[in-house]
């Protein structure tokens, strides 16, 4: 028997109004009012940060019924009890290109989990699911990531797609980015571990050949150095260009 999860599911189909809707399912809130919360850091970056503000609206509601939900200094909400499930349906506005936040348009949808995953307070311990829809319009994006595929469920992703992820806990659901689209993709192995490469904006004629050789060299190096064992590595690359 699998053990019981939080449940996010992500929807990126507002791509033109940069907004990213989210529901949380949650099969034993707190009996005396459950509190959510939004981190106010990102892993690897610990300034103080505000991602919460970018939650334009959020509604909770029990078995057809709206629960009440009070927002609790920056970072917090409290959900009124309730005697079943709660469901939390929220939206956030993603228009922040940079590696700490969310930005989705037309092109392509990323997303840090710190901006757009509510923790159950108490329940951060829990597995955590996430499904991500695939845009209707955009049946040739895939998905990247390195937070491991729900195998053993029946909706589960294949690799690069859409459907079912799974974290053994919110620590490190928030560790792991995405990035939805269709990027240029390079791959090499170091030391039997297969690794990607993803670079997403509009630079022509990357030499993703030499990157990769010059990477692989690095990344053989730092593994033996430092005695790594890796899944499945994966860097992330936000390309700009810049025109003189």
């Amino acid at each position: 028997m699998k053990p019981e999860s939080i449940l996010y599911r992500v929807n990126c189909d507002d791509l033109a109004g940069h907004r990213i809707h989210v529901s949380l399912h949650i099969t034993s809130p707190d009996p005396d009012g459950q509190l959510l919360f939004l981190p106010a850091w990102i892993p690897g970056s610990y300034l103080i940060r505000d991602f919460s503000r970018q939650i334009e609206s959020i509604h909770a509601e029990s078995e057809g019924t709206e629960v009440a939900l009070t927002k609790q200094g920056n970072h917090v909400w409290r959900c009124e009890p309730v005697s079943g499930a709660l469901s939390v349906t929220y939206v956030v506005y993603a228009w922040d290109l940079s590696v700490r936040s969310a930005h989705i348009d037309e092109t392509h949808a990323f997303f840090n989990g710190t901006s757009i995953f509510l923790g159950v307070a108490g329940q951060e311990y829990k597995p955590c699911l996430v499904d991500l829809v695939a845009p209707k319009d955009k049946k040739d994006w895939k998905a990247y990531t390195s937070l491991p595929e729900a195998t053993g469920y029946p909706d589960a992703a294949k690799r690069h797609g859409f459907g079912l992820y799974r974290a053994p806990d919110y620590d490190a659901l928030i560790d792991h980015p995405f990035e939805l689209g269709t990027p240029q993709v390079v791959q090499f192995e170091a030391h039997g571990a297969l690794h990607e490469m993803v670079f997403t904006g509009l630079i022509p004629n990357l030499d993703l050949q030499r990157i990769a050789a010059d990477t692989q060299r690095i990344c053989e190096a730092q593994i033996e150095f430092l005695s790594l064992k890796l899944r499945q590595p994966l860097f992330l690359t936000a390309l700009t260009a810049m025109y003189l």
